[in-house]
């Protein structure tokens, strides 16, 4: 979203949603489409988007994504996989 806040989309059902939902302090790091480890983790603040700003966050991601990375959303949608929208700030801590 901007320097200070990273927004992600993951499917609600997903490992990203069940650590937002067990507590809003989250460790994530920089990693490859694999998985593999790009950069040191950092620790990090997350915020659930609510339903009525839902819209902004999907038009931010979208307007960041080119049609390869929007193809594995739309076939998620086309399967019914519910998305949970989550923002993430650095604590420093």
């Amino acid at each position: 979203m901007d320097d200070e806040r990273l927004l992600v989309r993951a499917p609600t059902t997903g490992d990203l949603a069940s650590r937002v939902w067990g507590g809003s302090r989250v460790t994530v790091a920089p990693c490859s489409r694999w998985g593999r480890a790009l950069g040191p983790p950092i620790k990090v603040a997350a915020r659930v988007i609510a339903a009525d700003e839902e819209g902004t966050a999907e038009a931010a991601l979208e307007a960041g994504g080119g049609r390869l990375e929007r193809l594995p959303l739309r076939l998620q949608r086309r399967r019914g996989v519910e998305q949970l929208y989550v923002e993430l700030v650095p604590t420093g801590r």
